[in-house]
């Protein structure tokens, strides 16, 4: 039986959540989104075990609000396609709700706030190359620039 190294991941990194909603929805003149707004709302998710649909669950539990799933998707992009449908509404990372914004939608702060945690990973058995290296450098500095420029939240 062939046995396999661990995988070690690179430094994890963390992006804020916001909210989105179309521009003409009634919510979009609100400052901040919390679950009591989003109460039996439409509304589209990451499917059901993944780390940030179980902590809108948990949000939403907390504040006694009815979470309406309307569907489940893989990827946030998806999901912000689908709120411009008029399906409903979505909580996504600051970073991929940049692109959103430019083509409509709006993003709110959502309270409590959540996180979006992901890591990069790189193989165990040797270090990364240069050009590698170099690139995974580059991705985190510029995460985190758009992180900072862009988080309704303060101290992003």
């Amino acid at each position: 039986m062939r046995s396999f190294a661990p995988i070690p991941s690179s430094r994890r990194s963390k992006s804020p959540c916001v909210c989105m909603l179309p521009a003409d929805h009634p919510l979009a003149a609100e400052s901040v989104i919390t679950p009591a707004h989003l109460d039996d709302a439409p509304f589209i998710s990451l499917y059901a075990d993944h780390f940030l649909h179980e902590a809108i669950e948990r949000a939403f539990a907390e504040h006694s609000a009815r979470l309406r799933m309307a569907v489940h998707v893989e990827f946030f992009g998806t999901a912000c396609a689908l709120v411009m449908e008029g399906v409903g509404v979505t909580i996504v990372d600051v970073v991929t709700s940049l692109h959103f914004q430019k083509v409509g939608l709006i993003a709110k702060p959502f309270l409590p706030r959540l996180d979006y945690r992901y890591a990069m990973f790189q193989p165990g058995v040797r270090p990364l190359s240069r050009i590698a290296r170099e690139f995974v450098d580059a991705f985190r500095e510029e995460n985190t620039r758009l992180v900072r420029a862009n988080s309704p939240y303060t101290g992003a």
